[in-house]
């Protein structure tokens, strides 16, 4: 088998090799993160809690739901209380946007409080 051959082969399969190895679940990731303003649109517990993110430079906008524990239930009445959570209430938050990897691709940080507080 002469060396251009070689060369041909090892390109075309080592590709093809790619796909058997073990995909990456999670595991170490990087994001891109914007800080912001946070404004609650619905806030009912046990509903829908949703928000929306707009950048202190007044580049990006997202809008998102609110959910907490593992599960990404909807939080309580009592835990909006808690939290202080109610339509039109404004909050400092961050968005993480997912650059590398294969975790969440977007996560929202609040700055006063963790939605895990009310697990």
């Amino acid at each position: 088998m002469t060396l251009s051959r070689i060369l041909l082969a090892a390109l075309v399969f080592a590709p093809l090799a790619a796909c058997f190895e073990d995909p990456m679940v999670g595991g170490e990731c990087a994001y891109e993160e914007t800080h912001g303003t946070c404004t609650f649109v619905e806030a009912t517990g046990g509903a829908d809690v949703t928000f929306d993110f707009l950048s202190d430079d007044g580049t990006v906008t997202e809008s998102d739901s609110l959910s907490v524990g593992d599960g990404g239930a909807p939080p309580t009445q009592d835990c909006l209380d808690t939290l202080g959570i109610a339509p039109g209430v404004e909050v400092g938050c961050t968005l993480k946007r997912i650059t590398d990897g294969t975790c969440t691709p977007v996560i929202f940080a609040f700055d006063d409080f963790s939605v895990n507080e009310c697990v």
